[in-house]
């Protein structure tokens, strides 16, 4: 005979007593869904690939929220002082990474991620910025038009002022675009301080047409395949690997007018969480969005080992020396050489 031994019911009553109780002598507390949010401020020409995004909130489990102020390097510095909502700034270039610092608007990180490449652009002995790409701008060269048209191309810097080439240069206006600043800063880098306003008003008198964007410039771009009208133009040197098909192989870049600006990220002061805006540095360096920053955004990574997609092998390799004023340089005479460049131009 099998005794069967009856477990006594328990009242449902004391059961959901019993889970209240338990539940009021825990030490954790609820933590808000806002706490888990993490917000980057970039200006408004950067985005992120959805891709990406995914990706760190998966790894993470952070919500991550993208705010944008400006349109320019420059409009995003002057507002970091006033935001009250932002953990991590993405896109502080060359020109800017000063004021930011002198604003004391940054705090200190050092990501596990810094060894790996980024550390060769450091501009700040307190660790407050992470070198994230290299914006390297060139005057690209639609080849073929100067075949077809019998026409030798240009061969340096200077070569831009020679008749020979009247009006066959378009660029972005240095006011409103980062690839035009840096080319702007960079042949005062080439040019010396006291040549950089003789070259722009050869440039002018030779028939540069300024343009308001980058997407303006490569409208006008000859190899791009539409109507444009110049075979020259200030952009990317990359700009040669994003043409598909037979309209990239037509096309280089002219490396005598290669110019660089390094961009940076960085935590922001008003952080609500140093570890959670930490964390999205961290996700900046990594090989899966150094990886991504090539096709992203144009440019090339400052991760050392990411290899730049295939078809951009034989095309933008990084140029070895591209010209550049050092940070310091570049922030003392920011608006006082946009305002020169102006005056030159007739703007």
């Amino acid at each position: 005979m099998i005794n069967r031994v009856r477990r006594a019911k328990v009242p449902a009553l004391l059961l959901t007593l019993g889970m209240v109780a338990a539940g009021c002598g825990t030490d954790e507390p609820q933590r808000p869904e806002e706490q888990r949010t993490v917000t980057l401020v970039t200006d408004s020409s950067w985005t992120i690939p959805q891709e990406l995004h995914a990706a760190f909130e998966r790894q993470t489990e952070l919500q991550l929220e993208h705010r944008t102020i400006g349109d320019t390097p420059t409009e995003l510095v002057e507002a970091l002082g006033k935001i009250t909502a932002g953990d991590v700034v993405l896109g502080l270039d060359t020109s800017t990474v000063q004021q930011a610092l002198r604003d004391d608007v940054l705090t200190p990180y050092t990501s596990p991620e810094a060894n790996r490449g980024q550390q060769r652009f450091s501009v700040d002995e307190q660790q407050r910025l992470s070198a994230i790409d290299r914006l390297v701008v060139c005057v690209n060269v639609d080849e073929t038009w100067f075949t077809e048209h019998d026409v030798p191309p240009p061969e340096s810097a200077e070569d831009l002022a020679d008749p020979a080439y009247r009006g066959l240069l378009a660029m972005p206006d240095p006011k409103t675009s980062q690839h035009g600043m840096t080319y702007l800063l960079g042949s005062i880098a080439q040019q010396g301080r006291g040549g950089w306003q003789r070259y722009w008003k050869r440039l002018k008198n030779n028939g540069v047409t300024v343009l308001p964007t980058d997407a303006d410039v490569r409208q006008q771009y000859t190899a791009t395949g539409g109507k444009g009208e110049h075979p020259l133009v200030i952009a990317s040197a990359t700009l040669p690997g994003q043409l598909s098909g037979d309209e990239g192989g037509r096309t280089s870049v002219l490396e005598d007018t290669c110019h660089e600006q390094v961009r940076y990220a960085a935590v922001l002061a008003s952080a609500d969480s140093d570890e959670r805006a930490g964390k999205l540095v961290d996700f900046l360096l990594t090989q899966q969005f150094q990886q991504a920053v090539p096709e992203a955004y144009g440019t090339y990574p400052v991760r050392m080992g990411v290899e730049l997609p295939e078809e951009w092998a034989d095309k933008v390799p990084a140029p070895e020396e591209p010209g550049a004023l050092p940070a310091r340089a570049a922030d003392a005479g920011r608006k006082q050489v946009l305002a020169r460049w102006q005056q030159v131009m007739g703007g």
